[in-house]
């Protein structure tokens, strides 16, 4: 299924805007905060 099917609407944002990467960044930093930073793992597969 792609993105119109479902009801979606495409949306770009200009390239080296701040907006543009503000999700990934968004997860990323909470995935660290949450886990990473928290945990005290052994190994990687930890």
């Amino acid at each position: 299924m792609n993105a119109p099917a479902m009801g979606l609407i495409p949306c770009h944002t200009p390239r080296r805007s701040p907006q543009s990467n503000g999700l990934a960044e968004a997860f990323f930093g909470s995935f660290k905060r949450d886990y990473v930073y928290q945990a005290c793992l052994e190994t990687v597969e930890d």
